[in-house]
């Protein structure tokens, strides 16, 4: 699925994730004005989108309705449910993300919030 592993991304492209009930769409691309982003999107139309700065971010797709998303500055987690998709980014929600999206945080980012 991607460069580093079945669920990291950090290269240009579109990828699929499947499930049963809400497949996802992940699209990494370059602008015109030299601006990485990322949309991730669901076939109901529901998704979002980020920018992508520097060298540092990547993409996690834990599964079909749960997407970590390090934007090279913060950590958001786009949250898929029959009700409605959700983006969260507080301390809150890194201190809920998998060890293999925590252990990929550049470790500027861990110092503070992971002590």
């Amino acid at each position: 699925m991607a460069d580093s592993g079945q669920h990291f991304l950090r290269t240009l492209g579109s990828f699929k994730v499947n499930d049963a009930a809400h497949p996802v769409v992940i699209t990494i691309t370059n602008s015109s004005t030299a601006q990485i982003s990322v949309a991730i999107k669901w076939p109901s139309g529901e998704g979002a989108t980020k920018p992508l700065i520097g060298d540092t971010w990547f993409v996690y797709a834990e599964d079909a309705s749960r997407v970590w998303v390090f934007t090279g500055e913060n950590l958001s987690l786009i949250h898929r449910t029959d009700e409605m998709v959700t983006d969260f980014s507080d301390a809150k929600t890194d201190k809920l993300c998998p060890k293999e999206v925590r252990d990929a945080l550049p470790d500027s980012y861990r110092k503070v919030y992971f002590p």
